[in-house]
């Protein structure tokens, strides 16, 4: 390996530590845009950015090699997007289940990723 494929390696050995680092943050706050959802379907803009975090989340877990959890992620990304299509906002009690299963899944996936076993579901 080269110096220049070295020092690319450490600085996306970085990237990774960080992402992880910050993975249970972004999770819960995918978990607390859900769960207000459910209080008060949210609006356009408000469901569309949690469709961002999710997506975001999605792609980002693939390229640092975690898997699980970008599976996870797009499998959530999926349910969401049908809901929006076919509930305008407005997801039927089956929709809201299934989601909130999904929500527990990305929880499980990302907690196991960072090896707290406390959180794992």
């Amino acid at each position: 390996m080269n110096e220049r494929s070295a020092e690319l390696k450490q600085r996306l050995d970085g990237l990774r530590r960080d992402f992880e680092a910050e993975l249970g943050a972004r999770v819960d706050e995918i978990t607390t845009a859900w769960r207000l959802n459910r209080v008060a379907p949210a609006a356009g803009p408000q469901m569309q950015s949690l469709q961002a975090q999710v997506h975001h989340l999605a792609g980002t877990s693939g390229i640092f090699g975690l898997h699980e959890v970008g599976q996870a992620a797009l499998q959530l990304e999926e349910a969401l997007d049908r809901q929006s299509v076919h509930s305008q906002g407005m997801p039927t009690a089956s929709e809201r289940d299934a989601i909130d299963g999904l929500i527990d899944a990305l929880e499980a996936c990302a907690y196991r990723a960072n090896g707290d076993a406390q959180r794992c579901r």
